[in-house]
């Protein structure tokens, strides 16, 4: 079976890939989502590698006009972006909870608020010395930072909140 061939690398699909990549940081994916004709399981992702090498060597040789030079650049931003909204989504699912719908006799009857437990154990690992294990250094999350009276604040609401929630689930059943 013959290797596909790879596509042109052109401004509209490096701003295709870029624009993909802000949203996850999954690169495979923003590669398919820039090449969507592809039918390689990758989806032209080794086009987009390759240029981002390139592009970093321009960088440092002072040739930074390039779309190679740019698209090095991009990535690097892209992934920033795609990190805050991770560490945003981990703050909302962690503090800020989410509704789920309570039933009974097939009608909706409520809802509940549910929290993650264990992000805001990674969350709280992340900007709390303390509740790290022996070693381990800090993570990734800087872009959420809290007091330590904010953190075990929210923590304690929390647990208030999971034990008045459980006690209101089992009175509706």
């Amino acid at each position: 079976m013959p290797l596909p061939k790879q596509q042109k690398l052109t401004a509209k699909r490096v701003e295709e890939f870029l624009a993909e990549l802000r949203k996850h940081g999954i690169a495979t994916q923003a590669a398919r989502a820039a090449t969507p004709n592809s039918t390689h399981y990758q989806g032209g992702l080794s086009t987009f590698s390759q240029a981002r090498a390139r592009g970093m060597r321009d960088i440092v040789d002072g040739e930074t006009d390039t779309l190679c030079a740019q698209l090095a650049q991009g990535w690097e931003e892209a992934l920033d972006e795609a990190r805050d909204v991770i560490r945003g989504e981990i703050y909302r699912r962690a503090v800020e909870g989410w509704e789920v719908p309570v039933f009974h006799g097939g009608r909706q009857v409520g809802s509940i608020r549910k929290y993650s437990d264990r992000l805001l154990e990674v969350r709280a690992r992340a900007i709390l010395p303390e509740h790290r294990k022996d070693g381990e250094e800090k993570s990734d999350m800087e872009g959420l930072e809290l007091s330590d009276e904010e953190v075990k604040e929210r923590a304690l609401r929390l647990i208030e909140h999971i034990r008045g929630s459980r006690s209101e689930s089992n009175e509706l059943l």
